[in-house]
């Protein structure tokens, strides 16, 4: 699996939760993603469980 960059996990997560996501981005190469309680959950688990993000497996 190749290494996935940040601008490709941001673009995804954005079109997933469209209207969620409060701030975006990646200052200083960190990524940084704000949302409220009720959404935190099932982005993580998108996160989680979408290949190729996968990072936590």
């Amino acid at each position: 699996m190749g290494k996935i960059t940040n601008e490709e996990l941001l673009a995804s997560i954005n079109s997933k939760f469209e209207g969620q996501i409060i701030t975006l981005g990646d200052p200083y190469g960190l990524l940084t993603v704000e949302t409220n309680a009720e959404t935190i959950t099932a982005l993580l688990g998108f996160i989680k469980t979408t290949p190729p993000f996968n990072l936590f497996i």
